[in-house]
Protein backbone atom coordinates (compact mmCIF):
# COMPACT_ATOMS: atom_id res chain seq x y z
CA UNK A 1 0.00 0.00 0.00
CA UNK A 2 1.23 3.49 -0.78
CA UNK A 3 2.58 5.06 2.46
CA UNK A 4 1.71 8.62 1.40
CA UNK A 5 -1.58 8.45 -0.52
CA UNK A 6 -2.73 11.37 -2.59
CA UNK A 7 -5.94 12.77 -1.05
CA UNK A 8 -7.41 13.16 -4.55
CA UNK A 9 -7.02 9.44 -5.35
CA UNK A 10 -10.05 7.24 -4.77
CA UNK A 11 -9.95 5.31 -1.52
CA UNK A 12 -9.09 1.68 -2.06
CA UNK A 13 -9.66 -1.32 0.12
CA UNK A 14 -6.65 -3.17 1.45
CA UNK A 15 -7.78 -6.26 -0.42
CA UNK A 16 -7.16 -4.37 -3.67
CA UNK A 17 -3.45 -4.26 -2.83
CA UNK A 18 -3.25 -8.04 -2.63
CA UNK A 19 -2.07 -9.99 -5.65
CA UNK A 20 -4.82 -11.32 -7.88
CA UNK A 21 -5.72 -15.00 -7.54
CA UNK A 22 -4.36 -17.08 -10.38
CA UNK A 23 -6.70 -17.86 -13.23
CA UNK A 24 -8.34 -21.25 -13.07
CA UNK A 25 -6.93 -22.18 -16.45
CA UNK A 26 -3.38 -21.49 -17.57
CA UNK A 27 -2.76 -19.28 -20.60
CA UNK A 28 -3.79 -20.96 -23.80
CA UNK A 29 -1.02 -22.05 -26.16
CA UNK A 30 -0.84 -20.61 -29.64
CA UNK A 31 -2.08 -22.65 -32.58
CA UNK A 32 0.31 -25.19 -33.97
CA UNK A 33 1.00 -28.86 -33.54
CA UNK A 34 -1.09 -30.68 -30.99
CA UNK A 35 0.70 -31.99 -27.92
CA UNK A 36 -1.65 -34.48 -26.21
CA UNK A 37 0.43 -34.82 -23.03
CA UNK A 38 0.46 -31.07 -22.45
CA UNK A 39 -3.27 -30.79 -23.14
CA UNK A 40 -3.99 -33.48 -20.52
CA UNK A 41 -1.59 -31.92 -18.04
CA UNK A 42 -3.20 -28.48 -18.49
CA UNK A 43 -6.71 -29.91 -18.11
CA UNK A 44 -5.70 -31.93 -15.03
CA UNK A 45 -4.26 -28.76 -13.47
CA UNK A 46 -7.43 -26.82 -14.23
CA UNK A 47 -9.59 -29.63 -12.78
CA UNK A 48 -7.48 -29.63 -9.63
CA UNK A 49 -7.86 -25.85 -9.26
CA UNK A 50 -11.59 -26.10 -9.96
CA UNK A 51 -12.04 -28.70 -7.22
CA UNK A 52 -10.01 -26.65 -4.75
CA UNK A 53 -12.04 -23.54 -5.53
CA UNK A 54 -15.36 -25.43 -5.73
CA UNK A 55 -15.87 -24.21 -9.27
CA UNK A 56 -17.68 -25.98 -12.08
CA UNK A 57 -16.01 -26.64 -15.43
CA UNK A 58 -17.32 -27.93 -18.75
CA UNK A 59 -15.19 -29.40 -21.49
CA UNK A 60 -16.23 -28.75 -25.09
CA UNK A 61 -14.75 -30.97 -27.81
CA UNK A 62 -14.88 -29.68 -31.38
CA UNK A 63 -13.76 -31.48 -34.52
CA UNK A 64 -13.69 -30.91 -38.24
CA UNK A 65 -13.30 -33.67 -40.84
CA UNK A 66 -9.71 -34.70 -41.62
CA UNK A 67 -10.31 -33.52 -45.20
CA UNK A 68 -10.80 -29.94 -43.95
CA UNK A 69 -8.17 -27.45 -45.04
CA UNK A 70 -5.59 -26.42 -42.39
CA UNK A 71 -6.30 -22.73 -43.05
CA UNK A 72 -10.01 -23.24 -42.26
CA UNK A 73 -9.11 -25.04 -39.04
CA UNK A 74 -6.75 -22.25 -37.99
CA UNK A 75 -9.50 -19.67 -38.69
CA UNK A 76 -11.83 -21.71 -36.48
CA UNK A 77 -9.20 -21.79 -33.70
CA UNK A 78 -8.71 -18.02 -33.91
CA UNK A 79 -12.46 -17.38 -33.91
CA UNK A 80 -13.02 -19.59 -30.87
CA UNK A 81 -10.07 -18.05 -29.04
CA UNK A 82 -11.66 -14.64 -29.53
CA UNK A 83 -15.09 -15.90 -28.41
CA UNK A 84 -14.18 -17.51 -25.10
CA UNK A 85 -13.54 -15.65 -21.87
CA UNK A 86 -10.07 -14.94 -20.52
CA UNK A 87 -10.42 -17.53 -17.74
CA UNK A 88 -11.23 -20.35 -20.17
CA UNK A 89 -8.74 -22.55 -21.99
CA UNK A 90 -8.49 -23.67 -25.59
CA UNK A 91 -6.12 -26.37 -26.83
CA UNK A 92 -5.51 -28.18 -30.07
CA UNK A 93 -6.29 -31.80 -29.29
CA UNK A 94 -5.64 -33.44 -32.65
CA UNK A 95 -4.99 -32.71 -36.32
CA UNK A 96 -8.49 -31.24 -36.80
CA UNK A 97 -9.87 -31.12 -33.27
CA UNK A 98 -9.65 -28.87 -30.26
CA UNK A 99 -10.99 -28.70 -26.76
CA UNK A 100 -12.16 -25.77 -24.70
CA UNK A 101 -12.41 -25.90 -20.94
CA UNK A 102 -15.01 -23.40 -19.82
CA UNK A 103 -15.10 -22.38 -16.16
CA UNK A 104 -18.10 -21.49 -14.01
CA UNK A 105 -20.80 -22.28 -16.53
CA UNK A 106 -23.43 -22.94 -13.90
CA UNK A 107 -23.97 -19.25 -13.16
CA UNK A 108 -25.48 -16.27 -14.97
CA UNK A 109 -22.58 -16.14 -17.44
CA UNK A 110 -23.38 -19.58 -18.88
CA UNK A 111 -25.91 -18.70 -21.61
CA UNK A 112 -23.78 -15.92 -23.15
CA UNK A 113 -20.64 -18.09 -23.08
CA UNK A 114 -22.36 -21.01 -24.80
CA UNK A 115 -24.13 -18.71 -27.26
CA UNK A 116 -20.85 -17.08 -28.34
CA UNK A 117 -19.13 -20.46 -28.63
CA UNK A 118 -21.95 -22.03 -30.66
CA UNK A 119 -22.36 -18.88 -32.77
CA UNK A 120 -18.76 -19.16 -33.91
CA UNK A 121 -19.23 -22.84 -34.70
CA UNK A 122 -22.40 -22.16 -36.70
CA UNK A 123 -20.46 -19.76 -38.91
CA UNK A 124 -18.33 -22.79 -39.89
CA UNK A 125 -21.42 -25.00 -40.33
CA UNK A 126 -20.65 -25.83 -43.95
CA UNK A 127 -17.46 -27.55 -42.74
CA UNK A 128 -19.28 -30.44 -40.93
CA UNK A 129 -18.37 -29.26 -37.42
CA UNK A 130 -18.99 -31.77 -34.64
CA UNK A 131 -19.29 -30.72 -31.02
CA UNK A 132 -19.55 -32.59 -27.73
CA UNK A 133 -19.46 -31.47 -24.14
CA UNK A 134 -19.05 -32.96 -20.72
CA UNK A 135 -19.31 -31.44 -17.26
CA UNK A 136 -16.62 -32.55 -14.87
CA UNK A 137 -17.95 -34.79 -12.09
CA UNK A 138 -15.96 -34.89 -8.84
CA UNK A 139 -12.69 -36.81 -9.05
CA UNK A 140 -12.56 -37.22 -12.84
CA UNK A 141 -9.23 -36.91 -14.64
CA UNK A 142 -8.46 -35.21 -17.93
CA UNK A 143 -8.36 -38.39 -20.04
CA UNK A 144 -11.77 -39.56 -18.82
CA UNK A 145 -13.30 -36.11 -19.26
CA UNK A 146 -11.89 -35.91 -22.79
CA UNK A 147 -13.34 -39.34 -23.58
CA UNK A 148 -16.77 -38.29 -22.29
CA UNK A 149 -16.77 -35.19 -24.49
CA UNK A 150 -15.55 -37.10 -27.55
CA UNK A 151 -18.30 -39.71 -27.18
CA UNK A 152 -20.87 -36.90 -27.06
CA UNK A 153 -19.67 -35.31 -30.33
CA UNK A 154 -22.55 -34.76 -32.72
CA UNK A 155 -22.90 -32.71 -35.90
CA UNK A 156 -23.69 -29.14 -34.93
CA UNK A 157 -27.16 -29.24 -36.53
CA UNK A 158 -28.40 -32.10 -34.32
Amino acid sequence: MNPDPNPNDPHRRRADDRPQKPALIAPTPAPGEHVPDEVCRSIDLALERARAGRRAVTLMSVSLPDSCDEAVFERLCDALRAAIRSGDGLWREGPRSLVALLADLDGPGAPPAFARFEGVLRSFGDQSVEIGRASAPPGIGALDLLDLARVERRPLGE
